[in-house]
């Protein structure tokens, strides 16, 4: 029977971001949860179908992470679309789990 491991017995895992090197933290690297919202801001339908100033609460499928921030941000493929480009520009490790689609 082996004995039960301990946090000095499993070898630790550091992600590096490969543009600079720097060991990211666990949060940048982690799958995304089902739960996990986009945090980009968009306009919002209320209970009367008005549009209203919120955030867009669609499945989150990217995280950005910018070390200067100190959290991730968390978009929907739509809006990382658009904020890709300024993204990587600034150097942010981006974690991308959309599904590449074939071309027909």
């Amino acid at each position: 029977m082996s004995p039960l491991a301990t946090p000095e017995t499993i070898p630790s895992v550091e992600f590096r971001d490969p543009s600079t090197g720097t060991v990211l933290p666990l949060e940048a690297t982690r799958p995304l949860g089902k739960d996990e919202r986009c945090d980009a801001l968009g306009s919002v339908p209320d209970k009367r179908g008005r549009l209203r100033p919120g955030s867009c609460g669609a499945e989150a499928l990217v995280r950005a992470w910018i070390p200067r921030v100190g959290r991730p941000l968390l978009f929907c493929g739509h809006h990382f679309r658009g904020h890709e480009p300024k993204l990587l520009q600034i150097g942010a490790y981006i974690h991308d789990e959309r599904v590449p689609t074939l071309a027909s």
